[in-house]
Parts: structure tokens; sequence; C-alpha cells
């Protein structure tokens, strides 16, 4: 999740199997539902319970890549990709061109 961007029929469905954790049920047997799965997933500063939605915590994974790309230059991953994609400048500088591996276009997309 913190190299990709995940589908968001993927997302949705991750989202669907935590809520049936939460919810619980049984063969045949549904429980009451107390709150929307919305409100669940608002901050508690706003009244809800601070559940992260799966394709927001991945755009932030994906930013946190981009992040420490800026920041720590001289970690391995910033040294193969700095050599790849942006030589004589810093990632901000950087475009995302047609042979760019799917993991770097995610990370910009971020």
């Amino acid at each position: 999740m913190s190299c990709y961007k995940l589908p968001e029929t993927v997302c949705k469905e991750i989202e669907s199997m935590l809520a049936k954790f939460w919810w619980g049920s049984k063969e045949g047997e549904r429980k009451v539902h107390w709150l929307r799965w919305e409100k669940m997933v608002t901050a508690k500063g706003a009244g809800g319970m601070g559940f992260k939605g799966i394709s927001e915590f991945n755009t932030s994974l994906l930013g946190k890549q981009y992040w420490r790309l800026l920041t720590v230059q001289d970690s391995l991953l910033g040294k193969v990709l700095k050599s790849r994609y942006f030589p004589k400048g810093t990632i901000e500088d950087s475009k995302v061109c047609v042979n760019s591996s799917s993991a770097w276009r995610n990370i910009l997309s971020a």
C-alpha cells in the first residue's frame, strides 16, 4: 500500500470486510448496525469513531513516501529513484514520463 495505489474496488471490499467484522453477523442472522460507516470513518473530534478510510490511508502512505524522498535523499531508495527519475534536480522537478514505473507514477500522484 505504500508504493502502489490500490483500485477503488479493492478499497471498498476491504472496508466492507472491516464493517462486517465490527458489526458482526452469523449465518442467517443480522445484528444491529449502531453507526453508519461514514460516521465511523469521521474524525473523533468531529463526533465519529476515527477509523481511517482505506483509500485515504493508501493515499497518505504514498504521500509519506514522497515526503521521505523529498527530505531524506541519502536513503537507498532515494538514491535509486534520483538516479533514474531526477538526476539533476529534486523530486519536485521530476515529471512522469511514458517509461516510468507504476510505483513512481503512484508516488507522484499522491
